[in-house]
């Protein structure tokens, strides 16, 4: 069973297909065109989850964290994340999804199937559908159109109910504003630090160090150590073990056009006039002014607009005339390259607004998608085929050996019987600083995690698979203090001058009157710098101080009328007296230009939670029962 779960996890074919099937819809299922079986995980409003449905979501589930996660999932990361309950949860979920939309007698008609279907791009060849491609992928995902077909159905049934219960959501601009102004509000703070590293007159006694040593045993532990040997396999030494036909490799290609295709490019000229992202509304008017008289200058046939970038442009490529290399949709930000795309070449735009400034564009040249011939990426399809199948080998031999040593207890003796090199490390800390491998971390965790004469599943490493066993284990105990003496000393310094850090700044703090110039004048008779940090935003560090979360969330609280906490601020880095100084809200430039963008995160976001509150009220008036371990 590892082998064929490790061969579905490297199938391209089969990461196709998986995500064609779940098309981005969290609580779609599989399995729905399945009839019910009395074999079962539990019952919705008399509905059964069969186990077969539970087994292949579950799959699909460990599948996707495969691919998430590099194709590793241990035992321990499917109890943290709770992969059983995900898997009940999303099935439970899709049940009540199917017996609403069955009582609204929502319905996908044959034509809608179709037609989602012909303009899914797997299935395409030369931009249009295929239904000899069509046959070839599903055959080799092992599916049948029917149970396909009937999948989409189902998915597509379930986003008409998404969209029936969720896209009458709506955000007004002044809900995006209220937001927009909360992300982006500034703050200007008056500070005082209390820093317990310049707290430097303290010098406990050898009697004191002795007692703190005493009353912390359990902090001066040796760390706990471990031999292991173990087995590599390396995915080159399976290269020559393999062969891939012409047939498969055109097969290939003509499956997965999307990664050798070439994809569309603009090569254009620009004009930068720039404008700082906080600037004032009328200056931001003043330099839109600017560059459209350019853009006028720009738009006449007889100018020339390299000469024009040269003399106004700001931007570093002025000297270019402005040129910029072939770029793709994504390279650019946003507004720019809406407008690049939206041109033909030789034309010209009006200013186009980004976080940079006002730009005026120029379309030199327009780069279609191009598919490259076969022959040409031959060798590159060749090396991913052969890579892979090597892959596939090697792992079955990796799982032989693992079964062999599993039930031998012995990987020695395997390695011996197969002719393969058997390693031993040194004596190895979970820190792993004492390993001479590629990934040391992620060998060592492996290793702890078994018991004395455990052997690992194949395990995936850096330059390649291991399979280990666990050897002596060294426990922790207690460290002589003779041998710790310096580091005990320099805890408890630590310890006195955060104690002394803590009991200055709760005495300055407590002084404090109601008066917004007492701090100064406090900070003032203490002889004590005040910060002032200048305008910061919720996510930025604080100037002056440096990352201060704790600061961050107090900060955007604090009002004039109420300007300092109703108590000090304990930080990463001391503790903190703080007033507020002044804050600003953004600018409307700025809002007007993000508004589209965040409108349409807030809706998908609103349309999001809606829709889980509809589901999770759906699943408190209904009668679920789960049977035992399963959850």
């Amino acid at each position: 069973m590892l082998r064929d779960m490790r061969k579905n996890a490297s199938s391209w074919i089969i990461k196709i297909l998986l995500s064609l099937i779940v098309i981005a819809f969290i609580f779609m299922g599989v399995g729905s065109y399945q009839s019910e079986e009395i074999n079962r995980i539990g019952v919705v409003n008399g509905q059964s989850i069969s186990v077969n449905e539970y087994r292949e979501a579950y799959q699909n589930m460990l599948e996707r964290l495969r691919q998430q996660f590099g194709g590793s999932v241990s035992a321990e990361m499917i109890e943290m994340l709770k992969i059983k309950k995900q898997t009940v949860d999303q099935l439970v979920g899709q049940k009540l999804m199917q017996q609403e939309a069955k009582k609204l007698r929502l319905q996908v008609t044959d034509e809608e199937l179709v037609a989602a279907i012909r303009a899914m791009t797997v299935f395409s060849e030369a931009g249009e559908f295929s239904r000899s491609r069509y046959d070839r992928v599903l055959t080799r995902a092992q599916l049948s159109p029917e149970i396909f077909e009937a999948r989409q159905r189902d998915a597509m049934l379930m986003e008409k109910l998404q969209s029936l219960i969720a896209d009458n959501v709506k955000v007004t601009d002044k809900e995006a504003r209220t937001w927009f102004n909360w992300q982006n509000a500034e703050v200007n703070l008056h500070a005082v630090c209390f820093k317990p590293q310049t707290y430097k007159d303290i010098a406990p006694s050898s009697e004191e160090i002795k007692a703190y040593f005493e009353a912390h045993t359990e902090n001066y532990k040796t760390e706990e150590k471990m031999k292991a040997c173990y087995v590599k396999f390396s995915q080159s030494e399976y290269l020559d073990k393999v062969s891939i036909s012409d047939e498969d490799m055109q097969s290939y290609f003509e499956d997965n056009p999307q990664k050798f295709e070439t994809p569309k490019t603009v090569e254009a000229r620009h004009i930068l006039i720039k404008v700082d992202p906080k600037a004032k509304e009328a200056e931001v008017e003043e330099k839109r002014a600017k560059a459209q008289e350019i853009a006028n200058q720009a738009h006449q046939p007889d100018q020339d607009f390299t000469k024009l970038a040269q003399e106004f442009s700001e931007d570093s490529n002025k000297k270019d005339g402005g040129l910029l290399k072939a770029f793709k949709r994504e390279d650019m930000v946003k507004p720019f390259s809406d407008k690049a795309f939206s041109m033909q070449p030789g034309e010209v735009s009006d200013p186009v607004r980004t976080k940079f400034g006002w730009h005026i564009i120029k379309i030199e040249k327009i780069n279609e998608p191009a598919l490259p011939a076969f022959e040409a990426v031959k060798e590159t399809i060749k090396k991913s085929m052969a890579a892979e199948k090597a892959k596939i080998k090697l792992l079955e031999d990796a799982d032989s050996i693992f079964a062999k040593a599993v039930a031998t207890d012995d990987l020695a003796a395997v390695a011996k019987e197969r002719n393969l090199k058997l390693s031993t490390t040194e004596y190895f800390s979970k820190m792993a600083m004492e390993l001479q491998l590629p990934d040391p971390v992620k060998f060592a965790k492996a290793a702890f995690d078994l018991p004395e004469n455990g052997i690992s599943d194949v395990l995936e490493l850096n330059d390649g698979y291991y399979i280990l066993q666990a050897m002596e284990k060294v426990p922790q105990k207690t460290a002589n203090f003779e041998d710790i003496t310096a580091k005990v000393k320099a805890d408890l310094i630590k310890e006195l001058q955060e104690a002394k850090a803590s009991a200055e700044a709760d005495q300055f703090f407590n002084t404090l009157t109601a008066d917004p110039a007492a701090l100064a004048a406090e900070a003032a008779k203490r002889g004590l710098p005040v910060i002032e940090t200048g305008f910061f935003n919720r996510e930025a560090d604080v100037p002056h101080i440096g990352m201060e979360r704790a600061i961050n969330e107090k900060a955007f609280g604090l009002t004039e009328s109420a300007p300092r906490p109703t108590e000090l601020i304990k930080g990463d880095k001391g503790y903190f007296v703080i007033q507020l100084k002044e804050r600003k809200l953004p600018d409307d430039k700025n809002f007007e230009i993000e508004k589209e963008k965040l409108i349409q995160q807030l809706t998908q976001q609103k349309r999001s939670k809606q829709f889980s509150n509809w589901l999770a009220q759906m699943r408190s008036k209904s009668k679920i029962s789960i049977q035992e371990g399963y959850l």
